[in-house]
């Protein structure tokens, strides 16, 4: 399982260790969205987020192979 950690900004999965997978890079921020994207060698990652609904879709992605996921953002307790 992978996990997009918003406030973090980073994907992560409690499976190796629950480190960030993938190195961060590149946020854009405003009152409607969250477009995050980073990488880690050949792999990329990409996340949005639509912030009123909190539904979100991703992807980690390198040459002939993509994993995705999509779902819906929860509030931290």
């Amino acid at each position: 399982m992978v996990t997009l950690n918003v406030k973090e900004k980073n994907l992560f999965s409690g499976l190796f260790g629950g480190g960030a997978l993938l190195e961060n890079g590149d946020v854009y921020n405003d009152e409607k969205v969250l477009i995050m994207r980073g990488r880690k060698g050949l792999q990329t990652w990409t996340a949005v987020v639509e912030k009123p609904s909190g539904a979100m879709s991703g992807s980690i992605s390198q040459a002939g192979r993509t994993f995705a996921q999509f779902g819906t953002c929860e509030p931290s307790q």
